[in-house]
């Protein structure tokens, strides 16, 4: 995590997936998985594995090495998706500086932070209809749009710097290094939106939950598991 926030990986996960993303061309990075999982957190809908493990690996099937390696990675990201809602949903994001100081915006900082920004935008990504305003909404103006998109555009300008959007920097005299300085307010807003949607998550967590429950009361006993076993239901799954 950039050091202007509590860091929710502890050191053995961020090791385990650089080490297995790393070799993958067009995967994330450990501070894109930071910002990725920071933004699916925050996202009052519920993304199961199977949807966002392609986005981490570049939108592709990820392809492992053994068994043992898609174990370790799958074991480990689920513990990490966990840590994050629990941190959402309990207010544990916390952010330890309101602006970054010009001094600390080293090269490989500023890539960092970057990379965070990048992994957060993928997340928001997911879900356009929550995350990005809607233009017939813009035409109602009112101080909380504009503020918030004032900080999306924050955060896609640090995820993608070479494109630097002109709503942010519209002379070449603006120091862009302010951008990155805005980072951490820009995450404190997004964090307060995040758990405006807490209740909103919960309730659809809720009802997903009952929705399989229901799939499950309907299987067949000779139907097909729906673990994917191969085997009939009565023999796999619901053998109890």
């Amino acid at each position: 995590m950039p050091a202007f926030m509590v860091d929710i990986l502890n050191k053995k996960q961020k090791e385990v997936f650089k080490k297995i993303l790393e070799k993958r061309d067009g995967a994330m990075n450990v501070a894109e998985l930071e910002g990725f999982l920071f933004g699916i957190a925050l996202t009052p809908d519920v993304i199961f594995i199977s949807e966002y493990m392609p986005e981490i690996f570049g939108n592709e099937e990820p392809i492992f090495e053994s068994q043992e390696e898609m174990s370790l990675f799958v074991e480990n990201l689920m513990k990490a998706y966990n840590a994050y809602i629990y941190a959402a949903e309990n207010q544990k994001f916390k952010i330890l500086v309101d602006v970054i100081k010009d001094e600390d915006l080293t090269d490989e900082y500023m890539a960092e932070i970057s990379d965070w920004a990048k992994g957060l935008f993928s997340a928001f990504k997911m879900r356009p209809e929550i995350w990005f305003p809607n233009p017939e909404d813009l035409k109602k103006p009112s101080k909380e749009k504009e503020l918030y998109t004032y900080f999306l555009g924050i955060i896609f300008s640090a995820a993608y710097p070479d494109t630097l959007n002109e709503y942010l920097v519209q002379e070449d005299n603006v120091d862009k290094k302010l951008i990155y300085k805005l980072i951490p307010r820009a995450a404190e807003a997004l964090k307060a939106v995040g758990e405006m949607f807490l209740d909103e998550r919960k309730k659809k967590f809720k009802e997903d939950l009952n929705k399989t429950k229901k799939k499950k009361e309907k299987i067949g006993r000779n139907d097909l598991c729906p673990c994917g076993s191969g085997k009939k239901y009565k023999k796999c799954c619901g053998r109890n």
